[in-house]
Order: structure tokens, then sequence, then C-alpha cells
């Protein structure tokens, strides 16, 4: 069971797992001090410097999945990216 939704703009599918949304809520219900919002907001923009960086490398993005232990991001077709791609890629994850 997920959640999926769609980004019209950008064509990208956004798949969420049962089991992402259990355990967020359940550190939402727990987490009286706020500190969940020190970690995830962080998570997010570490994830979308990844996101960003490979928009901006040509590949096309077509599902991010949210899951308890990783976000994954699948690509359309294949995209060999050039070794300073990869770098750049892994290191948009840094912004």
């Amino acid at each position: 069971m997920e959640l999926r939704f769609t980004i019209p703009l950008l064509g990208l599918r956004i798949r969420v797992s049962f089991w992402f949304l259990a355990v967020l809520t359940l550190f939402l219900l727990l987490d009286y001090q706020l500190v969940l919002w020190y970690v995830a907001v962080p998570i997010l923009i570490h994830e979308a410097g990844h996101l960003v960086v490979m928009l901006f490398c040509g590949v096309a993005m077509s599902e991010v999945f949210f899951t308890p232990f990783d976000i994954r991001m699948v690509t359309r077709g294949k995209h060999a990216l050039s070794y300073g791609g990869e770098i750049a890629v892994a290191a948009g994850g840094i912004a």
C-alpha cells in the first residue's frame, strides 16, 4: 500500500510507502521537542540537491520513491553521465 501522485510540470511520479508514512507519523507523535524537523528538513534538502543536479545534467527522472530506509530516484531510459557529471550529482547532496 502506498500513496502515489505526479508533479505535472516535471512529469515526475512520487511514491510514498505506507511504512514511510507510519514511521513519520510515529516520530511526529513522539517528538514533543520538534527534533524531527532538525533531521527531516536537512535530509529533504540533501536529496533535493541530488535531484536538481541530475535535472541540470539532463537526466530525466521518472519516479521518486520514499521508504522508511531510503529515497530511490528512478531515471527514464539509459543515461550515461561523464565522470564529472557523476561527481556533480554526488556533490549535489552537499547543497
